[in-house]
């Protein structure tokens, strides 16, 4: 049995959710041939990085290869990337009894005759609600390893019996294990507020307030900020609309940061007090450790009962509400918001059963074994 688990994406943020399964599958089927297929060399090194939590894995490593002229396409247009890797490696691709990766797009190989026999397993990247995340092409998975009860339940009854499975949120059994030495960043005690707009042009508070925002931080020193955008803002210029970040660069209470590992590694999310977002998923990951006051933003007019984290605290969509709601933050949380933050992170992440790399590993182990002659 040749089991490939694909991380095709030109950020490694990916790996930190798909790896571990691997590795425990690696231990757990010696008879299995476990391999992770990597689109970059960044991606292999994070694993490598996360490996060293999972001691005598049997994972091989394997470098996808990529054309020059694919490769210079992708550096200049990352959305690129993901497509003209695959096609690069059809061949490789198609040796797999079954593939298995953290995101969606690979789905497109299912309809090519050569992988019409290889079973297709998909993984969660993050812990978002927002309609994308589930949308119709994860329904076309032949088993989906999902975080918690809430996931589930979106999608058990449009999945075949038994091929939607909960598994938990690996990302949180790594860091454990590896713990992130926690940055200093302010040296005074005023409230951190972290910042993470997501990337997505019509949901995203970025072009309509960012720049708002980080100069009602500049301008307002009774707050610290750090500003930690969804890494792929600033990977692609059509997502962030060219803001110059350099005015405020020097601001001794605003930390900025596009893409180090620390925006993966939950280091921002332990260190602030106050989490100020709008769709990104990273709100879940906020609020796991330490319940704590969100606001949330909302300049694009979206309908807010299409977002269920936005129940877990204010939902403002102008600028001039944001001073008022920060300063009232910590005065309604306890009542109005820890509560349905107690009730949501239940429902979004499994933490009983053991580690979600072995009960991950588990759930694939049994999904495949009949495949088995």
């Amino acid at each position: 049995m040749r089991v490939g688990f694909l991380f095709n994406h030109y950020l490694t943020y990916q790996v930190l959710h798909g790896a571990p399964f691997a590795f425990a599958l690696s231990r757990m089927r010696p008879d299995f041939q476990t391999e992770l297929l990597f689109s970059t060399m960044e991606a292999r090194d994070e694993a490598e990085r996360i490996a060293t939590a999972y001691p005598h894995h049997r994972c091989r490593f394997r470098l996808l290869k990529q054309g020059r002229i694919a490769d210079w396409a992708a550096r200049r247009f990352p959305f690129l990337h993901r497509p003209l890797a695959l096609m690069a490696n059809l061949e490789i691709l198609a040796s797999y009894d079954a593939l298995i990766a953290p995101e969606k797009n690979y789905i497109i190989l299912k309809a090519l005759p050569s992988f019409r026999s290889i079973k297709f397993i998909g993984l969660r990247h993050g812990a978002g609600d927002r309609p994308t995340s589930f949308n119709k092409g994860r329904l076309k998975f032949d088993c989906l390893l999902v975080p918690g009860q809430s996931y589930y339940e979106r999608f058990k009854d449009r999945l075949p019996e038994d091929c939607c499975q909960i598994v938990g949120y690996p990302k949180f059994e790594v860091l454990q294990k590896i713990k992130p030495e926690a940055p200093v960043l302010f040296r005074n005690n005023r409230p951190v507020v972290l910042y993470t707009p997501h990337f997505h042009r019509l949901q995203s508070s970025w072009i309509p307030m960012g720049r708002k925002i980080l100069a009602f931080f500049k301008d307002n020193q009774d707050y610290n900020l750090i500003f930690a955008p969804h890494a792929r803002l600033f990977k692609h210029r059509r997502y962030h609309d060219n803001i110059n970040l350099d005015d405020f660069r020097d601001a001794p209470n605003i930390h900025i940061d596009t893409g180090s590992q620390r925006c993966f590694d939950m280091s921002y999310t332990q260190a602030a007090d106050i989490y100020l977002g709008d769709v990104s998923s990273q709100v879940c990951e906020f609020i796991y450790h330490r319940r704590r006051p969100c606001v949330f933003l909302n300049p694009n007019g979206l309908e807010a009962s299409t977002m269920d984290f936005w129940k877990l605290g204010p939902v403002i969509d102008k600028i001039d509400d944001l001073e008022a709601v920060l300063a009232s933050a910590h005065h309604e949380f306890d009542e109005k918001f820890r509560p349905k933050q107690d009730v949501f992170i239940d429902a979004a992440f499994a933490t009983a059963d053991g580690p979600p790399s072995e009960r991950g590993a588990d759930a694939i182990s049994r999904f495949l074994n009949p495949l088995r002659t």
